[in-house]
């Protein structure tokens, strides 16, 4: 069964895959592996992504080093 939450459909990062209720995966540094962070509890999650992945990347270390390597 998938899992849908509003806050996938107002992500705004290229490098964000997916989510579930406690769990966020994005792509990583490195080519071919995938990074996620899990949270203890759905809020949380949220909160960060709040604070994160809806800020079009800007405050997402991952991101912004997949970036950095990118302009190399």
């Amino acid at each position: 069964m998938s899992y849908y939450n509003k806050g996938m459909y107002l992500i705004d990062c290229q490098f964000y895959i997916r989510e579930s209720a406690k769990e966020i995966t994005c792509q990583d540094i490195e080519e071919g592996a995938l990074s996620s962070k899990k949270f203890d509890s759905e809020e949380r999650k949220i909160a960060y992504q709040k604070a994160h992945c809806r800020a079009g990347c800007d405050r997402c270390h991952i991101a912004k080093e997949i970036k950095r390597l990118l302009d190399m």
